[in-house]
Formats: structure tokens, C-alpha cells, sequence
């Protein structure tokens, strides 16, 4: 998914979720026969912020697959470079904390 759809999907899930904010509060000042149609209402907004968020969770997921493939291509291509990178980073990551 393309980072502006991504973004995208990341405003209306934003927005979805203000609104059942708004929602909740005025169900909360709400008598009973209103509060068993906002209550409905409520479920049917939530289950859609809801279909939103698994379409983000699931684009997510395939990302991090195809980063995961892209990653295991190139260490397998130079491995003795990736053990180096490793190597170095520990190191640097090591020397950080020790002087803390």
C-alpha cells in the first residue's frame, strides 16, 4: 500500500475513533430509551473503526514480511559485510552504555 493511502487509512482510523469518543460521552448523559439506540449505533461505528484498524494491521504485516525477505536477500549476498555491520554496531551500542 502506497504511503499516502497508508496515511490515509491512518487519518480516517484517527477520525473514526474521535468520533466514538463524542459518542461515548453523549451516551453517557443519555437516558434509557436513547441510550439502548446510541448503544446500537455506537456498536456499528465501533465495529467499522475496527475493519479499518485490521486493513492497517494486516498492510503493516505484509510490510514487515517483504522487509523481512528484502533483509535475509542481502545478508545472504554478503554475509561477512552484515557480520561486520553487527559487529560494530555492538560495539558502539557496548561503549554507549558503559559510559553511562
Amino acid at each position: 500500500m502506497p504511503a499516502y493511502e497508508e496515511s490515509k487509512t491512518r487519518e480516517q482510523l484517527a477520525e473514526e475513533l474521535r468520533n466514538l469518543t463524542k459518542d461515548a460521552e453523549a451516551l453517557i448523559g443519555s437516558s434509557g430509551d436513547e441510550l439502548f439506540h446510541q448503544s446500537k449505533e455506537l456498536q456499528q461505528k465501533l465495529k467499522g473503526a475496527l475493519d479499518l484498524l485490521s486493513v492497517g494491521y494486516e498492510t503493516f504485516g505484509e510490510q514487515a514480511k517483504a522487509g523481512a525477505k528484502a533483509a535475509d536477500k542481502v545478508i545472504r549476498r554478503n554475509p561477512y559485510a552484515t557480520i561486520g555491520i553487527a559487529l560494530g554496531v555492538g560495539l558502539l551500542v557496548g561503549y554507549l552504555i558503559k559510559r553511562k
